[in-house]
């Protein structure tokens, strides 16, 4: 009878961990690997590995120009490859890809022997194996938008999407129309402007001086201390050199404007009007932080390109696929040009956030035209009435004691983040503990192994 019990408390515990094992084809990022690892994505290819598309060893900057869309819509692209290399402190197994969410194919070709300066810099991470990789995605014949990403696989067997600085390397293939697709309704009128779905759902405009007092943290080589009072501009100077930039911070200035912050699940896009001299620079890089991590980072970073114009222009930054935009908004740092040769002024008129690129193009193109008129207004909230005075008495009042002072009531602090209640799920915590039960058991009865 016991060894009978035994046999079938073992059963239970075998077919309670079934449902939380970890496949060896689960899938998370490269940014979240746990050991050493480093990614370099250089060019995007059409129909052959050499053919390119982006310019020579800018794939980053390309993609995020185009808003990481390829578009194919006459059918010219047989194949699109992405080409690079990573870095581990374990050996790679191969690369493969996947068409939206199909299948991840693998194929020996991808891989590709790391040279030797690729060698020298995988050993500054220090990581011990390197590889290129050349990825090639079959688009022949697809219509519509599709997804393409790219994957590694390392010799645990584990799979990473490959990922740099917080970006996907893949893009969306735009190929001609699906004609079995469902067209989208055209909307019927125009809303007038204030109501008009390309407004910004947050935005911060620069039309009065020292409107958000805390909100720029002058950083290297540019500062925020003057501001135009005839152009109704912020101006940031930017001095000669190598990576100049500021901080602003949006999650701070915001708030007695927009209560809830900004929810990067739901804002992707952010928009700085801005005027420039091309001659300064045509690039920089835009950092952020969040409620989940607090500091600047590369895996929290995406490079954007200026148009080459000395006239207003919507710098627009689309974060659709960056994985890590996600929770409340903290900071950004603006690096205004990676680097300058010569003193210059950036004028910011507006920072802004939009859930879609469409609609943020759409209002750039509208602030040129009317300016500060193309934001909504925020309606100013109507003052209660007062009660009406009682008329005065006709007989004298009588004398009365003089009311004792009241005591100030004690202000009350906000909590600590610490001291929010967690989240849980009621009988959580006796489940876990059962959990954790089992799967030490089983660890002990069966071995330990890692997925």
């Amino acid at each position: 009878m016991k060894r009978v019990l035994a046999l079938v408390i073992t059963l239970l515990m075998v077919a309670s961990l079934m449902p939380f094992a970890a496949s060896a084809e689960e899938i998370a990022d490269v940014d979240g690997y746990e050991g050493k690892a480093y990614v370099i994505f250089d060019n995007i290819c059409a129909n052959e590995e050499t053919n390119l598309l982006s310019p020579l060893g800018g794939a980053s900057a390309w993609i995020v120009e185009h808003d990481s869309v390829i578009e194919d819509t006459e059918s010219a692209y047989r194949s699109i490859f992405f080409t690079g290399w990573v870095a581990f402190d374990q050996e790679i197994k191969g690369f493969g890809y996947r068409i939206d969410d199909g299948e991840i194919v693998y194929k020996d070709e991808f891989k590709r022997e790391a040279d030797e300066a690729v060698m020298a810099a995988a050993a500054s991470v220090p990581c011990d194996y390197a590889s290129r990789y050349v990825i090639g995605i079959p688009t022949e014949g697809l219509k519509g938008a599709h997804t393409l990403n790219t994957f590694v696989k390392l010799a645990d067997d584990s799979v990473y999407m490959i990922v740099r600085q917080g970006q996907e390397v893949g893009a969306i293939y735009k190929g001609p129309e699906d004609p079995d697709a469902t067209a989208t309704p055209a909307p019927e009128a125009t809303p007038e402007t204030g109501e008009s779905e390309n407004a910004p759902g947050v935005w911060l405009t620069f039309d009065e001086e020292e409107k958000y007092p805390d909100l720029f943290n002058n950083g290297h080589g540019m500062a925020a201390d003057e501001f135009d009072e005839d152009k109704k501009c912020q101006i940031i100077a930017v001095d000669a050199g190598d990576d100049p930039y500021i901080a602003l911070n949006i999650g701070g200035a915001i708030i007695d404007y927009f209560e809830d912050g900004v929810d990067c699940d739901e804002y992707k896009v952010i928009q700085f009007g801005v005027k420039i001299d091309p001659t300064a620079g045509k690039n920089g890089q835009l950092y952020y932080t969040n409620e989940n991590e607090g500091n600047f980072n590369e895996g929290m970073a995406i490079a954007f390109n200026y148009k080459s114009t000395d006239e207003f222009q919507p710098l627009t930054i689309n974060f659709t696929r960056m994985k890590k935009w996600t929770g409340l908004l903290g900071q950004v740092r603006f690096d205004g040009f990676g680097s300058t040769e010569v003193e210059t002024d950036i004028e910011l008129y507006y920072v802004a956030f939009f859930k879609t690129k469409d609609q943020a193009d759409a209002f750039g193109k509208l602030f040129a035209e009317k300016g500060y008129d193309a934001f909504p207004v925020i309606a100013t909230p109507t003052p209660k009435p007062t009660n009406t005075p009682s008329p005065t008495p006709t007989a004298t009042p009588e004398e009365t004691d003089e009311p004792e002072a009241t005591t100030a009531p004690t202000v009350t602090e906000a909590p600590k983040d610490n001291d929010k209640p967690k989240k849980g799920c009621g009988s959580s915590v006796v489940c876990g503990g059962v959990l954790v039960c089992l799967l030490g058991a089983a660890v002990a009865a069966f071995g330990k192994k890692r997925y």
